[in-house]
């Protein structure tokens, strides 16, 4: 004759316990990741960018416009006026300076940092102010470095979302397979209610896969 199980009540507040403390560490962890995404400050506490970043093709038109125009003889400043005519969004400080007749060292001073290869650009046309002669060839140079480093960046972001999806994977299997035993099977359902080694096995299972989440999401976020 089988004994029919019998609920223990310290078993089901144990269950409820670890329920919170599972659900208070998934909640800390969901709300620092969004608290550092949502941050818009360096760790310098100056601005980050929040503007659209700059499309490579025109970044590598302005600058080969630019090279031509220099080695056809133009001026450097009106080289760069008439290429950011073109393009007035990369750098719409310098476009409105040249506007106002600054001259180009000042113009040039006027650009906000965006972190991108803008200020690559800026920088090699900072060179060409002082050094005119070989401006062509640094702008040509610079092209060839704005697109090695579009081509890095499609890499890794190709890397990033291979890593992000196998995260994904190993976060959700887990809980999807003590789920379905535990809807499945009525062997599993009497151990999570009676056995407080099951609850405990359980739990420390579950905060280790929240632990491997956000370990495996602050290194994705690196990478990107």
């Amino acid at each position: 004759m089988s004994a029919t199980p019998v609920t223990d009540p310290g078993a089901i507040t144990a269950t409820a316990l670890v329920a919170a403390a599972l659900v208070a560490v998934a909640v800390t962890a969901l709300g620092a990741s969004v608290l550092r995404r949502t941050s818009t400050r360096t760790p310098g506490g100056r601005d980050r960018p929040t503007g659209p970043p700059a499309r490579v093709p025109d970044l590598v038109d302005l600058a080969e416009r630019i090279a031509r125009e220099t080695r056809a003889g133009r001026g450097v400043r009106d080289s760069v006026a008439a290429a950011l005519g073109s393009h007035p969004a990369l750098a719409p400080e310098v476009a409105h300076a040249l506007g106002r007749h600054a001259p180009l060292a000042a113009a040039l001073a006027a650009h906000r940092p965006r972190g991108d290869e803008r200020d690559l650009l800026i920088h090699a046309l900072s060179l060409g102010v002082h050094h005119a002669h070989v401006l062509a060839e640094v702008l040509d140079r610079t092209t060839v470095v704005i697109r090695e480093r579009r081509a890095w960046r499609l890499e890794r972001s190709a890397q990033s979302a291979q890593a992000r999806a196998s995260a994904r994977a190993l976060t959700v299997l887990p809980a999807a397979f003590a789920l379905w035993g535990a809807l499945s099977s009525p062997s599993v359902r009497q151990a999570y209610t009676t056995s407080t080694v099951t609850l405990v096995v359980a739990a420390v299972g579950v905060v280790l896969n929240v632990a491997g989440w956000w370990w495996m999401r602050r290194v994705v976020g690196a990478s990107r």
